[in-house]
């Protein structure tokens, strides 16, 4: 019984009956520790100038005997008190020695130089003692009492890569909004070390003086005082560098640190995580916190720049302050009380075009066109496209410019006049690739491996025709590839998946893979290899690289491409470092010219700051960008939307290729020409004079359409079933031939 209890205490964490503390506190015996004299004289301040002080006394008695001894000269006799004078004066004051005559004796004037050099050195140790302490202590008063002040700030928490691309998007953002910007840094590293790669990476001074950087802890209560954290205008949490959960745990703990300074912040805060689960607890520390979980996002990006790379591109200059941006503004900040109709608003509007609105009660925004007579009321917000906010509230105050109104015939027409393909087939599903080639399946090739592939795959399967395969090629083994896939792999509809083992960067793994028989191939990097972003770009671009020898023809030994057309290579890149490093994509001499580079951190980045400044912009964005009921984003040729046969070369005015859309009831936003890079143009004047000088479009130049789905199908009918069967025929038609398209 006796041990049994004692297991029992013992699992209970209580202290043994019999253990010494029972005894009380007795100091029998107690060992005491002593300075020894060398450790005291050297090791503290004090000890230091006592030494100091006990060699200046034994200088001056040395120098006042040896004067003494000398017997002087005719300034100085040898009487002790001239003879301390005579020490103190070559000792304090090496110059004294100067003043002697150059005739007097040479064991006087040796006297004085020696002593004088003795003096002269102590005064240096003394004086940079003096020196060592008064920095010390300046530099404590500076820890202590240092603060920025700053009102209305935008505070950045933390300090990495990322942080870079952050501060370069708030700063394109404030100066397309107009308003002044004041960034405020506070992270742990150095702050002279943060200036310097700030002065790196921005090349105007400008740009480098608007960040003011202190060094301290996010997470500590203090240091986010010192910030100005409580007037901030919006505060921004970085995630650290390493793994994903220590990293989403070292924002909430920032946010608790938020949270518990005296005056907590009220304005809003956006923390970056890894894990959706994250958000909800930084939400419930502070109510005006959220955790942006963007990952998801760029990966769906990802993939529609692989598989719809016109409108991929669109929501990747959408999503960032560079080129054209969303907007979401009341009538009130438009100054257009007084309409009632998009189709009003819009014809406000010289510079923007509307494409949705959010219902003053409701959280949910709608897509909007101005074809149709959709009611605005005081207190709706509309989203608009524009190049910045600036020409909006501008264009608010001009004389409105009337838009063409339209039959009802039209209103309900989904196929404009002439057109070989349906705009309903087109609003009907987002995920059918109208400029790709017909096939039976398609193949695509994914080389490396990302955390949560599992999802990825989910949703590039919807992008996907039936019968289609993914490739992947990863240094991970087989066994626990399939492990991390899970249940995704039953989930996959529209293809099944072949995994290879291999290195991405061997060209005799990327060598046994159909690369020329693939739709779209795709670099992600290998996390097995490495995970941070330097490492992981260098073997992107090196398995991009040797991927495009092979696609080539350079290593014939080992591979003999045979297609049709080139497949498309995508590389995803991390590093701003190597974003600077990349060639852009007008360089058609580079290897941007067959490989696109995808910058995950930075369109990151841009949804991260898209977020802390226009929340409802942040959600329109990503619902337009995943599957939905409202509407979408959709491309077609310019000879499509106006009947144009293959082979045509007549130009179409770009004002003629809006009118149509509008008369299908859509919004033309951009447009992609022919033969140059895949970077949107926006046609964001609703003036047609202004429209009237852009260049023509041929007719394979892609236009970008802005759809509404609800709308389309409640307004079906039997005449446009027709139609669409019709259109499609014709589409199989220009893609197969006749013989095929006949038998489809």
């Amino acid at each position: 019984l006796a041990v049994r209890m004692t297991l029992i205490d013992q699992d209970l964490g209580l202290i043994d009956v019999n253990s010494k503390l029972f005894e009380g506190s007795k100091n029998e015996g107690q060992i005491r520790t002593h300075w020894r004299f060398q450790d005291w004289i050297l090791g503290t301040n004090v000890g230091q100038f006592f030494a100091l002080a006990v060699v200046m006394m034994l200088l001056l008695i040395l120098g006042s005997v040896c004067w003494s001894l000398t017997g002087g000269n005719g300034d100085y006799d040898s009487s002790v008190e001239q003879s301390f004078w005579f020490s103190w004066g070559m000792f304090f004051d090496p110059g004294t020695q100067t003043g002697f005559a150059a005739g007097d004796r040479i064991i006087v004037k040796l006297t004085a130089a020696v002593f004088s050099i003795a003096g002269f050195i102590f005064n240096l140790l003394a004086l940079g003692l003096i020196v060592e302490s008064v920095r010390k202590l300046l530099d404590y008063w500076r820890r202590m009492r240092g603060r920025i002040v700053a009102n209305g700030h935008t505070l950045i928490l933390g300090w990495t890569e990322k942080t870079l691309l952050v501060i370069q998007e708030l700063v394109t953002g404030a100066q397309d909004q107009g308003h002044k910007l004041d960034l405020v840094v506070l992270c742990e590293e150095d702050a002279d070390q943060v200036k310097h790669e700030l002065r790196r990476h921005f090349t105007r001074t400008g740009e480098f003086r608007l960040v003011r950087v202190r060094s301290g802890s996010p997470c500590d209560g203090d240091d986010l005082q010192r910030v100005s954290a409580a007037s901030a205008r919006e505060i921004i949490i970085l995630s650290v560098e390493g793994r994903r959960h220590e990293a989403d745990l070292s924002a909430v703990r920032t946010t608790v640190a938020l949270a518990a300074i005296p005056r907590p912040p009220k304005c809003p805060i956006v923390a970056e995580v890894h894990f959706p689960g994250m958000s909800q607890a930084i939400s419930a520390v502070l109510p005006n916190a959220v955790g942006i979980f963007a990952k998801e996002a760029v990966k769906t990006l990802l993939i529609r720049m692989a598989m719809q790379p016109v409108i991929g591109r669109v929501f990747e200059q959408l999503m960032s302050w560079v080129g054209a941006d969303v907007y979401c503004l009341s009538l009130e900040e438009l100054q257009m009380t007084d309409v009632r109709t998009v189709r009003d608003a819009q014809a406000r509007l010289r510079h923007g075009v509307i494409v949705g609105k959010q219902p003053g009660e409701q959280s949910r925004p709608a897509v909007v066109t101005t074809a149709r007579d959709d009611t605005v009321e005081l207190g709706d917000r509309l989203f608009i496209i524009a190049e910045s906010l600036t020409q909006i509230v501008s264009s608010g105050r001009c004389s409105a410019v009337p838009l063409p109104l339209l039959s009802q015939r039209s209103n309900n027409s989904l196929k404009p006049r002439g057109s070989s393909l349906s705009l309903y087939e087109i609003a009907r599903s987002s995920m059918t690739k109208f400029l790709q080639p017909f096939r039976a399946g398609d193949l695509v090739i994914i080389v490396g491996w990302l955390a949560g592939m599992g999802s990825m795959l989910l949703t590039l399967d919807e992008y996907l025709r039936p019968g289609s395969k993914i490739v992947i090629m990863a240094s991970l083994s087989k066994q626990k590839a399939l492990e991390q896939l899970g249940a995704a792999q039953k989930k996959l509809r529209q293809s099944e998946v072949e995994y290879h083992v291999g290195s991405a960067t061997s060209i005799y793994a990327l060598a046994t893979l159909p690369l020329d028989r693939a739709f779209v191939i795709m670099v992600l990097g290998d996390r097995e290899v490495s995970d941070t972003p330097q490492l992981a770009d260098s073997a992107c671009l090196a398995s991009s690289v040797t991927i495009h020898g092979l696609l080539s023809g350079q290593h014939k030994a080992l591979f003999s491409p045979n297609f049709e057309t080139r497949p498309r290579i995508i590389c995803k890149v991390r590093s701003p470092q190597t974003q600077r490093a990349l060639p852009s994509d007008d360089d058609k001499q580079s290897l941007s010219e067959f490989v696109t580079f995808f910058h995950t951190s930075s369109v990151e980045m841009a949804l991260f700051t898209v977020a802390s400044s226009q929340a409802v912009v942040y959600n329109f964005l990503l619902q337009l960008l995943h599957g939905n009921d409202f509407g979408d984003v959709v491309s077609i040729e310019v000879g499509a939307l106006v009947g144009g046969a293959v082979g045509q070369t007549t130009s179409v005015q770009v004002q003629r290729c809006i009118d149509l859309a509008r008369e299908g009831g859509h919004t033309l936003v951009g447009f992609v020409r022919k033969g140059e890079s895949m970077t949107p143009e926006f046609c964001l004047a609703a003036n047609p004079e202004d429209n009237s000088s852009l260049e023509p479009l041929s007719p394979e130049c892609h236009l970008i359409l802005i759809t509404r789905h609800t709308d389309a199908l409640s307004s079906l009918k039997i005449e446009d079933v027709a139609s669409i069967l019709v259109g499609r025929l014709r589409g199989l038609e220009l893609r197969m031939g006749p013989r095929s398209a006949k038998a489809a």
